[in-house]
C-alpha cells in the first residue's frame, strides 16, 4: 500500500506485508525498514529518526499506524459469479 503523508515536504511510503512483519521504503529518500509492527509508535518512531526530524518521523509513524488495520487484516475473498440472471450486473 502507498501512503502519503502531507508535510512542508510531502512524503511517500510504500507499506508491504512481508513473511516475517512489514517493510517500509521511502523511495524518494533510497531507503526502507523492516517493521515488527505498523502499530509501535516508539519503535518505528526511532528507526524514522534517522532520516527525519522528530516531529516529522512522529508523523510518519502515526500515519503508518493509522493504515495499519488495513494491511493486519486479511482482505475478503470475492464472491464468483457462477450464472448472471437477467443480465444484471453482479454488484
Amino acid at each position: 500500500m502507498e501512503i502519503s503523508v502531507l508535510l512542508a515536504q510531502p512524503i511517500t511510503a510504500a507499506v508491504c506485508k512481508t513473511t516475517t512483519g512489514y517493510f517500509v521504503f521511502f523511495a524518494h529518500y533510497e531507503c526502507g525498514w523492516n517493521l515488527d509492527s505498523l502499530f509501535d509508535i516508539d519503535g518505528n518512531f526511532g528507526r524514522l529518526a534517522s532520516i527525519f526530524d522528530e516531529k516529522d518521523a512522529f508523523t510518519v509513524a502515526f500515519a503508518i499506524r493509522k493504515v495499519g488495520n488495513l494491511l493486519s487484516k486479511p482482505r475478503k475473498r470475492r464472491r464468483n459469479v457462477d450464472k448472471q440472471e437477467d443480465n444484471e450486473p453482479p454488484f
